[in-house]
Protein backbone atom coordinates (compact mmCIF):
# COMPACT_ATOMS: atom_id res chain seq x y z
CA UNK A 1 0.00 0.00 0.00
CA UNK A 2 1.48 3.36 -0.97
CA UNK A 3 0.72 6.69 0.56
CA UNK A 4 1.81 10.10 -0.56
CA UNK A 5 2.29 12.32 2.44
CA UNK A 6 2.95 15.96 2.86
CA UNK A 7 4.06 16.91 6.31
CA UNK A 8 4.41 20.49 7.38
CA UNK A 9 6.73 20.89 10.32
CA UNK A 10 7.38 24.18 11.99
CA UNK A 11 10.51 24.14 14.08
CA UNK A 12 12.55 26.51 16.17
CA UNK A 13 15.65 24.33 16.59
CA UNK A 14 16.65 20.79 15.74
CA UNK A 15 19.07 18.43 17.39
CA UNK A 16 21.84 17.51 14.95
CA UNK A 17 21.93 13.93 13.68
CA UNK A 18 24.73 11.87 15.19
CA UNK A 19 25.96 10.10 12.04
CA UNK A 20 25.94 12.95 9.54
CA UNK A 21 28.69 14.48 7.44
CA UNK A 22 26.75 17.72 6.99
CA UNK A 23 27.91 20.72 9.06
CA UNK A 24 25.75 21.34 12.14
CA UNK A 25 22.99 23.85 11.42
CA UNK A 26 23.49 23.70 7.66
CA UNK A 27 20.56 23.29 5.25
CA UNK A 28 21.74 19.77 4.47
CA UNK A 29 21.87 18.90 8.18
CA UNK A 30 18.36 20.25 8.77
CA UNK A 31 17.06 18.26 5.78
CA UNK A 32 18.74 15.06 7.06
CA UNK A 33 17.29 15.64 10.53
CA UNK A 34 13.77 16.08 9.17
CA UNK A 35 13.99 12.91 7.07
CA UNK A 36 15.33 11.03 10.10
CA UNK A 37 12.41 12.37 12.14
CA UNK A 38 9.94 11.24 9.47
CA UNK A 39 11.41 7.71 9.59
CA UNK A 40 11.14 7.73 13.38
CA UNK A 41 7.53 8.87 13.09
CA UNK A 42 6.83 5.66 11.16
CA UNK A 43 8.43 3.60 13.92
CA UNK A 44 6.56 5.55 16.59
CA UNK A 45 3.26 4.97 14.78
CA UNK A 46 3.87 1.21 14.72
CA UNK A 47 4.96 1.15 18.39
CA UNK A 48 2.28 3.57 19.69
CA UNK A 49 5.15 5.74 20.99
CA UNK A 50 3.26 8.94 21.78
CA UNK A 51 6.09 10.20 23.98
CA UNK A 52 8.10 10.55 20.75
CA UNK A 53 5.30 12.53 19.09
CA UNK A 54 5.01 14.83 22.10
CA UNK A 55 8.77 15.43 21.82
CA UNK A 56 8.99 16.24 18.09
CA UNK A 57 5.67 17.86 17.31
CA UNK A 58 5.59 21.59 17.93
CA UNK A 59 2.44 23.38 19.05
CA UNK A 60 2.00 24.50 15.41
CA UNK A 61 2.23 20.91 14.06
CA UNK A 62 -0.06 20.19 11.11
CA UNK A 63 -0.26 16.84 9.32
CA UNK A 64 -1.95 16.53 5.94
CA UNK A 65 -2.79 12.92 5.00
CA UNK A 66 -3.12 11.33 1.57
CA UNK A 67 -6.80 12.29 1.30
CA UNK A 68 -6.24 15.93 2.29
CA UNK A 69 -7.40 15.47 5.87
CA UNK A 70 -5.65 17.68 8.40
CA UNK A 71 -4.61 16.68 11.93
CA UNK A 72 -3.33 19.07 14.61
CA UNK A 73 -0.87 18.16 17.37
CA UNK A 74 -3.67 17.95 19.93
CA UNK A 75 -5.69 15.61 17.70
CA UNK A 76 -2.62 13.50 16.92
CA UNK A 77 -1.64 13.04 20.57
CA UNK A 78 -5.25 12.12 21.43
CA UNK A 79 -4.86 9.12 19.10
CA UNK A 80 -2.87 7.31 21.79
CA UNK A 81 -6.13 6.15 23.35
CA UNK A 82 -7.06 4.12 20.24
CA UNK A 83 -3.58 3.01 19.16
CA UNK A 84 -2.80 -0.65 18.45
CA UNK A 85 0.77 -1.78 17.84
CA UNK A 86 1.49 -2.89 14.27
CA UNK A 87 4.15 -5.35 13.08
CA UNK A 88 5.22 -4.20 9.65
CA UNK A 89 7.59 -2.07 7.63
CA UNK A 90 7.56 1.66 6.94
CA UNK A 91 9.64 2.49 3.88
CA UNK A 92 10.25 6.10 2.95
CA UNK A 93 11.46 7.15 -0.51
CA UNK A 94 11.21 10.00 -2.98
CA UNK A 95 11.88 12.36 -0.08
CA UNK A 96 12.06 16.09 -0.64
CA UNK A 97 12.57 18.81 1.93
CA UNK A 98 11.95 22.47 1.17
CA UNK A 99 13.14 24.99 3.74
CA UNK A 100 11.37 28.32 4.22
CA UNK A 101 13.11 30.23 7.00
CA UNK A 102 12.07 28.52 10.24
CA UNK A 103 9.54 26.26 8.47
CA UNK A 104 9.95 23.24 6.24
CA UNK A 105 7.80 21.08 4.03
CA UNK A 106 8.73 17.39 3.88
CA UNK A 107 7.24 15.42 0.99
CA UNK A 108 7.78 11.69 0.64
CA UNK A 109 6.28 8.45 -0.57
CA UNK A 110 5.66 5.99 2.22
CA UNK A 111 5.12 2.30 1.58
CA UNK A 112 3.63 0.40 4.51
CA UNK A 113 3.40 -3.35 4.56
CA UNK A 114 2.40 -5.82 7.23
CA UNK A 115 -0.16 -8.36 8.29
CA UNK A 116 -3.61 -7.42 9.50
Amino acid sequence: MKYFLTVVLLFATLVCARDSNAPPGSSDQVKEDLIRIEREIGRANFDCDYEYFAKVEGEEFIFTDATGGITTRKQDLAGENDCHKFDGTYDLDETRVNLYGSAAVVTARVTISGKN
